[in-house]
């Protein structure tokens, strides 16, 4: 069974969540599907969803989780939190998290690994206007755009070096990510904040949702 991320609801103290292979005694158990939950109570929780059981837990004591996301290759799980990015080992082979992302200022509200067979980045973006690029084997972010408005998602393109995002003011931007440059600027509707953008699987379509 694949790994798939998605987003859940702040409702009942979950705040966000993904899907995920279950794990007994740190490693994959094949055939069982998990739910993992993060909360403003500074918990993230691994549920088997046939049975309802939550599993394992891990204490995320400094800070609110925000966003929770597992890679395209099923290594990886980040938190999104105040003002930093934890990633953690999907399959829990290892206590605690391997590596710790800072240099926002605030919130971070959305993550996206690479595309890659091998993820090997990391792309978050928050309440500072800015879009980070992480490489996964170091810590340093290694790209930093910046924007007019807090930065609510973004998304990469499945094939192409492109990168798109939404803010807070309402605006798509189309971002060429070999030079770091903004490449096009869309207002769909007015200064409605953009809050959900992805490409189609194909790459040939986008879907942007506002409030």
């Amino acid at each position: 069974h694949p790994l798939l991320a998605q987003s859940c609801a702040n409702q009942g103290g979950v705040h966000a969540g993904c899907k995920a292979e279950a794990s007994k005694r740190g490693k994959m158990v094949r055939g069982k599907v998990m739910l993992i939950t993060g909360s403003y109570d500074h918990t993230i929780r691994f549920w088997e969803v046939h049975s309802g059981m939550c599993c394992k837990t891990i204490q995320y004591p400094d800070s609110h989780i925000n966003l929770l996301r597992v890679s395209p290759d099923k290594k990886w799980l980040a938190v999104a939190g105040n003002p930093h990015t934890r990633l953690f080992k999907a399959d829990l082979s290892v206590v605690g998290h391997t590596n710790h992302f800072e240099g926002h200022v605030g919130n971070v509200i959305a993550l996206a690994f690479d595309n890659s067979p091998e993820t090997t980045s990391l792309w978050t973006c928050g309440e500072d206007q800015t879009i980070k690029m992480w490489d996964l084997r170091s810590q340093p972010f290694v790209q930093d755009l910046k924007c007019r408005h807090p930065v609510n998602t973004v998304a990469l393109h499945p094939t192409k070096p492109v990168l798109l995002s939404g803010d807070a003011g309402g605006n798509v931007r189309l971002w060429d990510i070999r030079i770091g440059r903004c490449m096009r600027e869309l207002l769909p509707q007015g200064d409605c904040a953009i809050r959900w953008i992805s490409f189609a699987p194909n790459g040939q379509l986008v879907a942007a949702v506002n409030t």
